[in-house]
């Protein structure tokens, strides 16, 4: 649950949603589109950047994730991985800071 509440926001303001790639600017009506690109998402300037999208790779994982698909559970591993890293770095700063007294 976690790490959803943290990878779901940020997939859905760069552009990587439910509705495809693009569909970011947080869902506005306006940007809304059935070609599920929208202009001006990061999402959409990576894909134009880089064109075809080879299965498989970080892009095309994103997109799943984006879409509730088998790369939400990359993505939430990524988090969860980053969470327990930023909790270690910071136990073992707080342990060091203890001992230096």
């Amino acid at each position: 649950m976690a790490p959803t509440v943290v990878s779901a926001p940020v997939l859905l303001a760069t552009g990587f949603s439910s509705s495809g790639v693009g569909a970011g600017k947080f869902l506005s009506p306006k940007y809304h589109t059935s070609s599920q690109l929208c202009k001006g998402t990061i999402a959409a300037g990576v894909q134009s950047s880089i064109g075809n999208v080879a299965a498989g790779s970080v892009f095309a994982t994103l997109q799943s994730a984006g879409t509730g698909g088998a790369g939400l559970a990359v993505v939430n591993g990524v988090a969860q991985v980053g969470g327990c890293a930023m909790a270690a770095a910071g136990s073992g700063l707080a342990f060091l800071k203890s001992k230096m007294i």
